[in-house]
């Protein structure tokens, strides 16, 4: 089953956002992700199969990158 999760990101700059797709390429967990570098928390929203946030975070977290999962109801 699909999940949509939302992170607050330290992500700010094209090349970190070529960095998380360096990262997130091999990933068959990751169906669909993007970044809005224009939000003041510059938000990444990842649709995932199979993926849990804290992975997600833990990705980022060994590349540098600070991303929190805000959680959210619909």
């Amino acid at each position: 089953m699909e999940q949509v999760y939302i992170f607050k990101t330290s992500i700010s700059a094209a090349a970190q956002v070529e960095q998380v797709r360096t990262l997130f390429g091999p990933i068959d967990g990751i169906k669909h992700w993007n970044i809005d570098l224009e939000d003041v928390d510059n938000i990444l929203r990842i649709v995932s199969e199979g993926l849990e946030p804290g992975s997600i975070e833990d990705l980022l977290g060994t590349a540098g990158l600070y991303c929190e999962n805000m959680e959210y109801e619909l």
